[in-house]
């Protein structure tokens, strides 16, 4: 087995196994307590990350020792992971909190400036 392909499952696995979700791989989980923009950019990004090749968890809760709840985590066949927390009004602070506690790269994505046809990553 070519050791990059090696390295590349070996994070999959790695990833995979810091959380847990109750929602189906590929769903974008809304929820009645998210503003209307919030719901649309999750969905848009899960939609744009699923056309990219990744899958997708939503409102994944994180296993010890991480902590937390995310948006949307993203994993590629190619290893490469990212989480994504959808921000309106949330502070700084918070936002850091999660890059320390989080297992990979956070990728905050502000609904007031979202644009589907300019998001890349």
């Amino acid at each position: 087995m070519n050791k990059n392909y090696k390295s590349k499952i070996e994070e999959i696995k790695r990833i995979m196994g810091t959380f847990r979700s109750s929602y189906s791989k590929g769903c974008v989980k809304i929820t009645r307590t998210e503003s209307k923009e919030h719901a649309r950019v999750k969905t848009e990004v899960g939609l744009f990350l699923l056309k990219q090749g990744y899958h997708i968890w939503s409102e994944a809760t994180f296993k010890q020792p991480y902590k937390g709840r995310a948006d949307l985590i993203a994993v590629h066949p190619s290893g490469i992971s990212y989480i994504f927390e959808i921000v309106s009004s949330e502070k700084e602070k918070s936002l850091l909190r999660k890059a320390r506690d989080y297992p990979t790269d956070v990728i905050a994505v502000d609904v007031k400036t979202f644009k589907y046809e300019e998001f890349e990553i």
